[in-house]
């Protein structure tokens, strides 16, 4: 069973201090950590690209069954679909 949520960090860039979003899965059992990705602002296009990349060939949630995540809005539309047909049943926390 894994879980995924995001936290946020500053980052200077050439433009000055960004707000960075940093999407992250934890393995509930063993506690590993795998980095989804990160992202200035993570949209939908973006949410389903990182769902591809942990739910791929060679993406780390390849044996998942579950993904406990909560309600907040930047898991997009597009986000959970990708986990179903993967295998993956997402599991929302309640409001």
């Amino acid at each position: 069973m894994w879980t995924t949520d995001f936290f946020t960090t500053e980052v200077w860039t050439a433009t000055g201090l960004r707000t960075m979003y940093v999407l992250f899965f934890i393995h509930l059992r063993t506690r590993r950590v795998v980095l989804g990705g990160l992202s200035a602002s993570p949209d939908d296009a973006w949410m389903r690209q990182a769902a591809r990349n942990v739910t791929g060939a060679i993406g780390q949630l390849e044996t998942a069954r579950y993904l406990i995540r909560d309600r907040a809005s930047k898991f997009t539309a597009g986000f959970d679909p990708i986990m179903t047909v993967a295998g993956i049943k997402p599991v929302k926390l309640p409001p």
